[in-house]
Formats: structure tokens, sequence, C-alpha cells
């Protein structure tokens, strides 16, 4: 297995109510990935994304809440199965009913603010077909939504993060012929 650690870059969108005011703000996320660079037709592998921790400042919100990262997966497998471990949040892991084959990691409840958090290690496993997996976050897609309220201003409402430029995948695993 190799290591790695990569950013991505994030466009988000910011909605305000009740103002309507919409805006845009850049953000990054890291992520330290685990993934072998081969694999074999028919052999079992797994391919480790980790994000790095996560700040948000009390200065910009009063509350944030329903976050969700999405993860794609794509290529010639069989059976991608996704599994949660670690993390110091309470997270939901659901199947991305818009993207087969994808994975919604979602934290429905409160985040905390001022102090950073981490977000489980989402495992990818699957069995080797031909061609390559690309696991990661698919460009031009929204990958990263949130909740937010501003409670001494009255405002509320939501941040949906795209991927800037042809965004890598996180992993790439190459299937030997």
């Amino acid at each position: 297995m190799n290591a790695l650690v990569m950013t991505v870059g994030l466009q988000c969108v910011v909605y305000t109510e009740p103002a309507g005011d919409v805006h845009t703000i850049p953000y990054s996320l890291d992520f330290s990935v685990r993934a072998p660079r081969t694999a074999r037709p028919g052999q079992e592998f797994t391919v480790e994304l980790t994000a790095g921790p996560i700040l948000f400042h009390p200065k910009f919100s009063s509350r944030i809440w329903n976050l969700r990262l999405r993860i794609a997966a794509r290529g010639e497998v069989r059976g991608v199965r996704y599994s949660l471990s670690g993390g110091d949040i309470e997270t939901v892991g659901l199947a991305d009913q818009d993207q087969p084959g994808g994975f919604v990691l979602w934290v429905p409840g409160a985040i905390p603010l001022g102090t950073p958090f981490v977000l489980p290690t989402v495992t990818a496993s699957a069995t080797a077909d031909y061609g390559e997996l690309l696991v990661g976050l698919e460009s031009g897609r929204a990958v990263w939504e949130y909740q937010w309220e501003q409670s001494a201003k009255g405002w509320a409402g939501t941040v949906t993060g795209r991927t800037t430029g042809a965004q890598p995948s996180l992993a790439t695993v190459a299937i030997e012929n």
C-alpha cells in the first residue's frame, strides 16, 4: 500500500436567507490516502481515505449541521463496499442514490464550532476486474454540503462545494492484465 497526503480545492456557493444573497468562498480539504498501486484480476483490495481535521470558526456561524461529503468510485471492479472507522463525530455512511457506486459520509447532527473534529476513515473494498479503479471527489458535482445559521444576525443558509479545476481522483488502482 502506498500512502500520500492530498489537498482538494473546493469552490463553495453560500446561500443566505432571508436576503437571498449568494456568494462564493474558496475552501480546501486535506486527505490521507492509502491504496495499492496495482491489483490482479479477481484480487480483493482496499482504498482508505481519511480527511484531515476540520475546523469551523464560530465567528462565521453560530450553528452548523447536516454535513455531507460525497465520495465516488469509478472503474471496472465488482462489489464496491464501504465501511467507516475512527473519527470523533457521529457519522452515518449512506449509498449515494444519485451516483451508482458512490458513498455519502453524513454528519446529521450539530458540528462543533471552534474545535477541530475528524471524520471517520472511509474504506472502499472491491474485487479487481480490469482497467483501473478511481476513488475520490468527482469533478463538477456537489461533493461538500452543510447547513448553517448565524442567529445573532438572523441569517441561515446552505453551503455547497464543488471541486475546482480538473481535480484528480484521490486514489487510482491499476488492474494488471
